[in-house]
């Protein structure tokens, strides 16, 4: 993944995310990136398609969470992942 390319998000991933989602009632997601226990500065972010596209109203609101937990993410760069629990995405 290279800065400012946008991440085509593999189907399994989408699957294993859209699953977690709906099991706890989630209209988004945006784990944190990680590589060799740091993190980069970089997150995914994933919409419930069940519940963030519900109305525009639902879908902007989502849309602005997950990107304050973006700007959260980008601020952690180069912190060791021990401070946060399993809820990162190692980088090959």
């Amino acid at each position: 993944m290279k800065k400012g390319n946008i991440v085509q998000l593999h189907w399994k991933s989408q699957k294993k995310m859209q699953t977690l989602m709906d099991e706890n009632g989630a209209a988004g997601a945006s784990p944190a990136l990680a590589k060799n226990g740091k993190f980069t500065g970089y997150s995914k972010m994933y919409f419930n398609r069940n519940l963030a596209f519900s109305s525009v109203k639902q879908l902007y609101y989502t849309m602005a969470h997950e990107f304050m937990h973006v700007s959260q993410h980008a601020i952690l760069e180069g912190v060791s992942t021990s401070i946060n629990t399993d809820y990162y995405v190692n980088e090959r």
